[in-house]
């Protein structure tokens, strides 16, 4: 028979809304809180862990669920890049777009009213007109242009008055703005040793050429010759820069100069005569076509092609002869021409040999 004050916190602990206080009092008693009988309460150190209720486990809140990952930011292009074309690659901006790389200066100028000129000597007309300005014809200086906080320099051709290439220097943070633009460019070199981004505009016949380090970047447009363009396709009797109706071997230096004046012909003694064309893609030096002369007439035609340390354009470059030539035989690549093709290791260079 239970005592009369464990009879009335039994009915305490019964009592809807009165959890608080038998509690109490079962602390203060010593007593297991509303227990029947006159067991002691199981130690709560030794007492096994009950199983949750199975209408409780599915009213449990669940874990959230697992979001994607946040979009990587966009790149954004520095204030000053967004003078830039961002359509078809690289461009000259503003008042440069205008301009050609290869105009002759004359024409540079009537194009750009904005272009600051290097002062030069001067002497008068014969016949009383407009004075001439007299200029060394191998050391004529770059002309600049100062637009939206950028100054561009305009380099000429040495030996003639056509826009060689234009530079400009940009801050450090020249590689994301112009990634922004142009899209990823290309890793390679300007020459064998220093590093540089590139980015082809073909349709422009135009390249842009990245260096810089951490003070700052050096950006130059270069004109364009594509490789294809300067082997051409299907004539194996011509490369893809020659006039149908003046090839180069069997021509005298004469026909030579008549034929290719954009080509800046220039003699090199009486048995030689070079020719100068844009560079092609990755490089920024011109491809010069050697032209060997025998009795008077060109007998040999020579040109290197660079990949420098670029193994897919090497590659590009072995595809693109085979196939306008066919396959090669001990490096050379069939007769009338003759085409002979020298890829020494280590060189980085293809050279390529034409004879009739």
């Amino acid at each position: 028979m239970q005592s009369p004050v464990r009879r009335r916190f039994a009915t305490l602990c019964r009592a809807p809304g009165r959890v608080g206080l038998p509690l109490a009092l079962g602390a203060a008693l010593g007593l297991s809180a509303c227990k029947s009988d006159d067991k002691p309460a199981p130690d709560a150190a030794k007492a096994p862990p009950s199983a949750a209720p199975s209408d409780a486990a599915s009213m449990a809140p669940s874990a959230p669920p697992s979001l994607p990952p946040p979009p990587a930011p966009k790149l954004e292009a520095a204030a000053w890049a967004r003078i830039f074309a961002v359509e078809g690659g690289p461009a000259l901006p503003g008042p440069l777009s205008a301009v050609q790389l290869g105009q002759t200066r004359a024409e540079v100028l009537a194009a750009v009213p904005g272009l600051a000129t290097d002062a030069a000597p001067t002497e008068a007309a014969a016949d009383g007109g407009a004075p001439t300005p007299v200029r060394p014809a191998r050391t004529l200086p770059p002309d600049t242009l100062t637009w939206e906080g950028l100054r561009f320099t305009l380099h000429w051709q040495p030996g003639d008055e056509r826009l060689r290439y234009v530079a400009v220097s940009l801050p450090p943070d020249a590689p994301e703005g112009l990634t922004a633009r142009w899209g990823a460019p290309v890793e390679g070199r300007v020459g064998p040793r220093r590093k540089a981004s590139w980015w082809i505009a073909p349709a422009r016949q135009l390249q842009a050429v990245l260096e810089g380090n951490e003070k700052g970047a050096h950006l130059s447009f270069w004109p364009l010759t594509p490789w294809q363009t300067l082997l051409g396709t299907g004539d194996r009797t011509r490369l893809g820069f020659e006039a149908s109706d003046h090839p180069l071997l069997g021509a005298t230096a004469d026909q030579v100069e008549a034929a290719y004046p954009r080509l800046t012909p220039r003699r090199i003694g009486p048995d030689r005569i070079d020719l100068y064309l844009p560079p092609h893609e990755y490089t920024d030096r011109p491809v010069v076509v050697h032209l060997s002369l025998t009795d008077g007439k060109v007998s040999t035609l020579e040109f290197k092609l660079t990949y420098l340390a670029n193994a897919a354009l090497r590659d590009a470059f072995r595809e693109g002869l085979t196939a306008k030539y066919g396959a090669p035989v001990q490096g050379v690549f069939g007769e009338k021409p003759r085409v002979e093709v020298d890829d020494a290791p280590g060189s980085g260079r293809i050279t390529v040999r034409l004879t009739p």
